[in-house]
């Protein structure tokens, strides 16, 4: 017995000094001498657990309770290494994708452990990774409980808040891991992300500088600072921050799937497509790149390969709102309208996309039998022209409508005879049911065939048209009003707008152009005066009466109207007035492809770019087109 006493004194001193391979070895020794030692298994037990050797660790543990079943401190170190090792276990299941197991694993360690913090963050990573967003906060919320000052835990809950849509939250969980960790840059890239969404840019651009002052070879840093630089329409600073981050790191998928959007935006699509394949061979399941390879394919014209991509990325992730979303607007550019108005209602779930919904449930279609609808806009005004035509549909349906819309719009829709209408703002009022406007082709099965394109459904204050008749007097003219901007705040308006100088063409012997622009793009009129006539109408237009109001009256003296793809287009074919759109390359769903008319508005005439960026060829088309009728006019 003095000899086993006398190596576990010695095993124990080597234990407290910190030399544990040494203390092992005696505890080995004392157990060859008597392997029935409970106190010797306990404590080799502990000198495995803290060399990390866990599995030999609980079965020490374990030989220890059976020789002492009644000792308390033994049965909780043994639960508290299985834990430690299940939890390991978890996280290395995690890192191998295998997340229904690691999930299985977590769960065992708090069944074991319930205040193991460290499990807590780590079932809540894994959830977060299956998009089980409010289980996942409920997992960070128990470690805080735990353990306030665990600033990882902060941010992570910060993450699944903003995927929650819970911003402001989000924001106050990242800038508390922060304070609790300087170091921590992920917080801070956390961080410039949900200030991203929030469309805080320049806050956002500083936290990702900021980053990079603290750790100047991040890649990730640089990859985020050039999607906010890209939402800020700086695109070569952001390629270059996409190119920096793939000098650091040349097999970073993610920055390569930046780079391929910042590509695109540029209408680089051949190098976009190269990079979202770069990006998959770096990541083979990579649904977000997938879904972009789609969005470039389908602005290439390859359809078929789009919808593939879609699909593929969908097989990935079921959820994944964007993947549905560019899956509905290529089936709608096919023109399958049933298919895609289904999948058109995935816009919704899109990040930091939130339905303006009230309370009441949402419209079915069913007979309204005497209740109160509300109809809500989405979007832009253009969009509002377009959709408004469904509104005598649902009044068809019986009881009462009430549409939300944007306050311009009121004065315009009122004076073609929309009742019921609200200014977006307004307080809401009672209703039974509502319903996007943008969902009514859905309920309504909408189809190619039976688009409701009766024109005109939007009519003109008969006083302004007589009004405007005096200014313009008549000529044998031929009066062609234009457009070239629309709202240089949407993030798409740089495929769709056209430089005025581009409308050079049309100004020619026998036509006299009337600009119909308002606001943005206005300033290119003094850029064109030496080069060719416009007449501006000046700031008296729609000042007074409402937005479009005066546009209208003046579209109804006019022959013609020429506008890139705006409101004033889908005004112009509400009006039932002859109107030609130039279109990109790359034009929004709603114009389809390979086709000059629109099912949407009998009196237009769509004009295609062959190439993209390419609208040379685009004005000579309707140069020529607008020659033949001014010939036309002259030979009656």
């Amino acid at each position: 017995m003095s000899s086993i006493a006398e190596t576990l004194a010695q095993a124990k001193s080597y234990h407290r000094s910190g030399q544990l391979r040494d203390a092992e070895q005696c505890y080995r020794r004392a157990l060859e001498s008597d392997g029935s030692h409970a106190e010797a298994h306990y404590l080799l037990g502990a000198v495995l657990a803290q060399q990390g050797q866990l599995d030999e660790a609980i079965a020490s543990f374990e030989r220890a309770l059976l020789l002492r079943p009644d000792s308390a401190e033994i049965a909780e170190n043994l639960r508290y290494v299985r834990a430690v090792a299940d939890n390991n276990r978890g996280n290395a299941l995690a890192a191998e994708g295998k997340l229904d197991e690691a999930v299985a694993c977590y769960r065992r360690v708090l069944a074991l452990r319930p205040d193991y913090t460290e499990a807590h963050n780590n079932l809540g990573t894994v959830l977060a990774e299956q998009s089980k967003w409010g289980a996942a906060i409920s997992c960070y919320r128990r470690a805080l409980e735990l353990t306030p000052a665990m600033g990882e835990a902060h941010m992570n809950l910060g993450v699944a808040l903003s995927n929650q849509g819970a911003f402001d939250e989000a924001v106050a969980c990242h800038h508390r891991a922060i304070e609790l960790k300087p170091d921590l840059v992920e917080a801070r890239i956390h961080l410039a992300v949900v200030l991203t969404d929030q469309n805080k840019l320049d806050e956002a651009a500083a936290c990702c500088r900021r980053v990079l002052e603290l750790r100047p070879d991040f890649a990730k840093a640089y990859d985020h600072l050039a999607r906010v630089l890209r939402k800020q329409n700086k695109l070569d600073e952001a390629a270059a921050c996409c190119r920096r981050a793939l000098e650091l790191n040349p097999d970073f998928a993610d920055a390569q799937n930046t780079l391929a959007l910042v590509l695109w935006d540029q209408c680089k699509l051949d190098e976009a497509v190269a990079c979202c394949r770069r990006a998959l061979e770096l990541n083979p399941d990579f649904a977000e790149a997938l879904d972009n390879l789609a969005l470039v394919l389908r602005d290439q014209h390859k359809l078929d390969e789009a919808l593939g991509c879609c699909w593929r990325a969908l097989e990935l992730k079921p959820d994944f709102a964007e993947a549905h979303f560019n899956h509905s607007v290529t089936l709608l550019m096919m023109g399958r309208f049933a298919a895609g108005w289904l999948e058109f209602e995935w816009r919704w779930k899109r990040r930091g996309v939130e339905e303006p919904a009230p309370p009441q449930p949402r419209w079915t279609g069913s007979a309204l039998a005497g209740r109160t609808i509300l109809l809500r806009s989405e979007y832009g005004l253009g969009d509002t022209l377009q959709f408004i035509r469904y509104v005598n549909l649902v009044r068809q349906q019986g009881g009462t409508a009430i549409v939300e819309v944007q306050p311009p719009l009121v004065p315009l829709l009122e004076q073609s005879g929309f009742r019921g209408l609200l200014a977006r703002g307004a307080p809401l009022p009672d209703c039974d049911v509502y319903a996007p406007l943008l969902s009514l082709p859905s309920l309504f099965g909408t189809t190619l065939e039976n688009v409701p394109g009766g024109v005109p459904y939007l009519s003109a204050d008969v006083r302004r048209v007589e009004h405007w008749r005096d200014v313009l007097r008549a000529t044998d003219d031929l009066k062609v009003g234009i457009a070239w901007q629309g709202n240089a705040a949407y993030i798409g308006d740089r495929f769709r707008s056209i430089p005025l100088a581009r409308f050079a063409p049309l100004a020619q012997a026998g036509v006299e152009l009337i600009s119909l622009q308002k606001g943005f793009g206005s300033e290119q009129l003094a850029g064109v005066a030496d080069k060719f006539l416009v007449r501006d109408l000046g700031d008296r237009v729609d000042a007074q009466h409402g937005a479009f109001v005066d546009t209208a009256a003046i579209m109804m003296n006019l022959d013609l109207v020429v506008t890139s793809d705006s409101a004033v287009a889908h005004l112009a074919g509400a009006l039932g007035v002859p109107v030609w759109v130039p279109l990109a390359f790359a034009p929004d769903w709603r114009w389809m492809l390979g086709r000059n008319d629109s099912p949407w508005y009998p009196t237009m005439r769509l004009f295609r770019q062959d190439a993209p960026g390419e609208w040379d060829a685009v004005f000579q088309r309707i140069q020529s087109e607008l020659s033949s009728a001014v010939k036309n006019r002259c030979e009656r």
